[in-house]
């Protein structure tokens, strides 16, 4: 009796672990795609494994994928029409996955990922004896086919828009993170108004210009320092006018506007002692990592959800009064810069004593009126200097000076370089 109870516990005990077996294999199976993304992504932003480590890895996740053998990537961006909402995206970004699968499973061993910054990668290694060709090397023109084959279908069953770019051929893997970075810089010169567009590898692009309108005096700092709300979002709006009348809504101008008014809003927050958090923690989140906004039409919204937690806030707390009349001397400075605008005619605007002006000035803003109306001609001087032809001597009288050596020397002592040094340096960067 005590033998069949022996038998019968290692039975049992065998039992449970050819079940425990199976529910770790079920467990690895359920989660093999996010294994397998996590390692192509991995490779993709260049993190270096060993070749027996990557050949046993791939092994593990059922990967066909053979070392040493050329490889090619695809990056697709999703470009409007398809819904906002997560789970849309989501499905539509599944959807597509099932598609591309479907087109170059035949010809491809096919791996597939989602970047940081929300791009579909599909890096493709040709099949022993594919149709498209001899198994061995790529075939441009198959991918290509493939591409438009793609469109077609997202258009037609998704109706949207996806944009395609294809990369040189690579070395598995040696090769796969350069191309990766490659693609990816390509991709973020491309404005996102150029929808459902193929790149092929030899494409070259270079950036465009940057957004004059961001940097055109008043900065968006200074309205919020002086309260000016309602001039904001007229800048803001200017801004958003330029990047689409000029079709410069790329990744990169995205990221520089994210970048610049959170400098702002950062600092008017912190002329209060309170963190972005505490003026609106989801726009905070958001601003501390711009990968988020990646199209114009966000990162509009983002930008005046801000204004309006920094205004309901009232984080300058001004007195309503002061604010106003701020507003009407940095107005005055800002529509009179080639006349005088000296401490008595600005006093004589606003009917107060040029004294009392100047304390109230300094006591609101933390610097002297003249030290500002310095910092708005120079700022001004730089702008025209970098986007226009105007001659130096004619600058200086728009700006107020009737001196143009003063003019000159003023603006050395600002920028450390005379105006025409400046203005050659920007010219030779264009």
């Amino acid at each position: 009796m005590n033998e069949v109870a022996r038998v019968k516990c290692l039975i049992e005990q065998k039992w449970e672990e050819i079940g425990s077996l199976e529910r770790a294999r079920q467990t690895l199976l359920a989660h093999m795609p996010l294994l397998r993304s996590n390692l192509l992504t991995d490779l993709l932003t260049g993190t270096v494994l060993p070749s027996s480590m990557l050949a046993e890895r791939m092994s593990e996740y059922m990967l066909p994928f053979e070392l040493g053998k050329e490889c090619a990537l695809l990056m697709l961006r999703m470009d409007g029409t398809f819904k906002e909402s997560k789970e849309d995206s989501l499905l539509y970004e599944f959807a597509v996955h099932n598609i591309v699968s479907e087109i170059l499973d035949a010809d491809y061993y096919v791996w597939s990922s989602k970047d940081p910054f929300g791009y579909l990668c599909f890096l493709v290694q040709p099949k022993i004896g594919a149709r498209s060709g001899s198994g061995e090397r790529l075939n441009d023109k198959s991918l290509e086919k493939a591409a438009q084959e793609l469109q077609s279908k997202v258009s037609g069953f998704l109706k949207g828009r996806v944009s395609i770019l294809i990369s040189e051929s690579s070395q598995f893997p040696e090769d796969v993170a350069e191309r990766y970075r490659k693609s990816l810089n390509t991709f973020r010169k491309l404005p996102r108004s150029e929808r459902g567009i193929i790149i092929g590898a030899q494409e070259s692009h270079s950036l465009s210009n940057t957004l004059h309108s961001l940097y055109t005096p008043p900065s968006f700092q200074q309205l919020l320092e002086a309260g000016r709300w309602e001039d904001a979002r007229a800048k803001l709006r200017d801004i958003f006018e330029e990047m689409k009348d000029k079709r410069l809504d790329t990744e990169e101008h995205m990221l520089e506007i994210v970048c610049s008014l959170t400098n702002s809003f950062l600092y008017i927050a912190h002329l209060q002692s309170k963190t972005l958090m505490e003026v609106s923690e989801r726009d905070a989140d958001i601003a501390a990592d711009p990968r988020k906004l990646s199209q114009s039409g966000r990162v509009m919204e983002w930008g005046e959800k801000m204004l309006e937690s920094l205004e309901l806030g009232s984080i300058r707390e001004f007195n309503h009064t002061k604010n106003q009349l701020i507003i009407k001397i940095h107005r005055f400075i800002e529509n009179r810069n080639a006349e005088d605008v000296s401490l008595q005619t600005i006093a004589d605007h606003v009917n107060l004593h040029p004294v009392y002006l100047s304390s109230l000035y300094k006591q609101e803003m933390k610097e002297n009126l003249s030290d500002f109306i310095m910092r708005y001609r120079m700022e001004k001087s730089g702008l025209l200097l970098r986007t226009t032809n105007i001659k130096i001597y004619e600058l200086a009288s728009q700006l107020g000076f009737q001196n143009p050596p003063y003019f000159s020397k003023l603006f050395k002592n600002y920028y450390g370089v005379s105006p025409q040094e400046y203005r050659d340096r920007y010219q030779t960067k264009s």
